[in-house]
């Protein structure tokens, strides 16, 4: 399944819900394995996709078809304890991010 504009990823606990902005209904829920609980992600292309959890994580992940496949994982991405709060494409292939306490990153 190819991602567009049309439709938002919702992250929740060990899954992503991808809810059609038009009509507001859930096109499907993917189970994510080994993820923790997702509290941000991001959608760098059509299908990839980048998620942070509670366990300061960041896992970049492929669509393919309609599952997703764990392409690397950056393990306490945030070493200081908090939890990933957002990830954000921010241009010229710059990712930041950001935690519970406040610290900012930005990532290759």
């Amino acid at each position: 399944m190819m991602m567009s504009k049309d439709l938002l990823l919702a992250a929740g606990t060990d899954q992503l819900t991808i809810i059609n902005t038009n009509s507001y209904s859930i096109v499907r829920t993917i189970e994510v394995k080994r993820s923790g609980n997702i509290n941000a992600l991001c959608l760098l292309t059509d299908n990839i996709l980048l998620t942070g959890d509670y366990k300061c994580n960041i896992i970049q992940w492929k669509v393919e078809g309609d599952n997703l496949t764990l392409v690397s994982k950056r393990y306490k991405a945030h070493n200081n304890g908090r939890e990933i709060r957002v990830i954000k494409k921010i241009g010229n292939g710059l990712i930041m991010s950001g935690d519970g306490s406040g610290e900012v990153k930005i990532w290759i």
